[in-house]
């Protein structure tokens, strides 16, 4: 449950059009719909139904899911011509949603590996869709020293060009009183291997007693159907704060989740 919550929430932040050239170099828009935390209801992100595929690199540890802002009184879905059972139940964090979730045990004849073309066929309530896409290679990012006074400009490499990049940007901070955070996002070229991050998002923070950075590039290969978001991706991210730095590759999805929700939640009960 709590990964389809993590499908829930990764759409909320990555399913509204936004634009934030101003902070970060290269952004664009394509029909791959990201954004800030708008309060939207997610009755407007005009989407019925989500697909999406997670895999390490190992044929044997996907994790595929499904959401539906319509509740499936029948469905089919199938993956590279293999029909695939599926039980959908509804949430009660987010209500309206319903899930699938779908992991490496019932997958073991489909592989996953980087480079691999994946079909899918899903089927809800007599609408269907199908499509393909191809997974994707292990993404390194050259994360740089950080430094207020200077813009964060960072590279990375992959060995084949994703469609595109969605870079997420969260900042937390505490001065001894009252805190203050920030989250930006962007989209950029799949095409593209480098990216700036304005230092006027945080500079003004430098004297706080407490202060941390989150930062994750997420490559992306996807298909829009219109009413069904189909996307499969992987990612790196680096945490940064005034106690030391890391670097946290592939992060474990738990671990993403419970971050997640949490700005989530902190974003809406204010």
């Amino acid at each position: 449950m709590r990964m389809l919550v993590c499908i829930v929430l990764t759409s909320l932040i990555l399913l509204t059009f936004t634009s934030c050239a101003d902070d970060g170099e290269g952004s664009f828009n394509s029909d791959f719909p990201l954004g800030l935390y708008s309060g939207e209801n997610t009755e407007d992100l005009g989407f019925d139904q989500f697909l999406i595929i997670r895999s390490s690199g190992n044929a044997y540890e996907a994790y595929i899911g499904l959401a539906s802002l319509i509740e499936p009184d029948d469905w089919e879905f199938a993956i590279n011509g293999e029909e695939i059972d599926i039980f959908w139940y509804e949430d009660n964090y987010l209500e309206g949603w319903w899930y699938a979730d779908i992991y490496s045990d019932d997958l073991e004849d489909i592989d996953f590996s980087p480079g691999e073309n994946i079909d899918y066929y899903l089927e809800v309530n007599n609408n269907s869709y199908q499509g393909e896409f191809e997974m994707l290679e292990e993404l390194i990012v050259n994360w740089p020293e950080f430094d207020f006074n200077e813009d964060f400009e960072f590279d990375w490499d992959i060995d084949e060009d994703p469609q595109i990049y969605h870079i997420e940007f969260y900042g937390y901070f505490y001065d001894g009183k009252e805190e203050d955070e920030f989250y930006e996002n962007w989209q950029i070229s799949g095409y593209q291997d480098e990216f700036s991050i304005s230092k006027n998002l945080y500079d003004e923070y430098e004297d706080c007693e407490h202060w941390s950075f989150g930062i994750t590039n997420h490559a992306i290969n996807y298909v829009n159907h219109g009413k069904c978001l189909a996307w499969t991706e992987t990612y790196d991210h680096h945490f940064i704060h005034n106690f030391g730095k890391g670097t946290q590759k592939q992060i474990n999805p738990k671990e993403r989740i419970k971050r997640t929700i949490e700005m989530f939640k902190q974003k809406f009960n204010k």
